[in-house]
């Protein structure tokens, strides 16, 4: 994947409502370079657990987590990859 389609992804894009990993996933069309839509994949095993250990850090440290722990603790419409300053959680500014 390009970048920028990962500064874009959201954390409902690769985690189902369950808290699963996804394997296979859909990349917006509006982010990537042609403007079309197209899958995505995790299927490696350290990029499965790079994200999972993602996950536990930002529900443990709080970073925009859900209400409910639904989607492993994240809230689902926040970006998957976020920037930290300090103590404080933020998006990340990348031109659309």
């Amino acid at each position: 994947m390009r970048v920028n389609e990962v500064a874009h992804l959201k954390v409902s894009d690769v985690f189902y409502r369950d808290g699963a990993l996804k394997e296979a996933f859909i990349i917006r069309g509006p982010t990537t370079k042609t403007d079309q839509y197209r899958p995505g994949f995790i299927l490696a095993k350290q990029h499965r657990e790079a994200l999972r250990a993602w996950r536990d850090q930002r529900v443990a440290e709080g970073a925009f987590t859900s209400q409910d722990g639904s989607y492993g603790g994240l809230d689902p419409e926040s970006d998957l990859v976020l920037g930290r300053r300090g103590k404080t959680w933020r998006r990340l500014a990348f031109n659309d």
